[in-house]
């Protein structure tokens, strides 16, 4: 299921890179990673532990999610290192 939405909404995104449906379009692909079910928790433990370590399979969102996640959560700031 992964791999078909992520190739759909990639060639989406090329074709219409600057377009205010993207946006919309990608919010709600992203609920459908399987990182997503888990969004609150690891916000509170990243709140809660100086230090986290997040393992988990390829494409499942670590990198391209959790770090969003941080930063519309505000725990991104100039003295964090993600």
């Amino acid at each position: 299921m992964f791999s078909v939405l992520h190739a759909r909404v990639c060639a989406h995104a090329h074709a219409h890179a600057h377009s205010p449906a993207l946006t919309v379009h990608l919010c709600c692909a992203r609920r459908y990673l399987p990182i997503f079910k888990e969004r609150q928790n690891l916000l509170k433990v990243v709140r809660e532990n100086s230090v986290v370590v997040i393992v988990g399979e390829t494409g499942s969102g670590k990198t391209t999610q959790l770090t969003q996640y941080l930063h519309e959560d505000g725990c991104v700031a100039a003295a964090h290192a993600v």
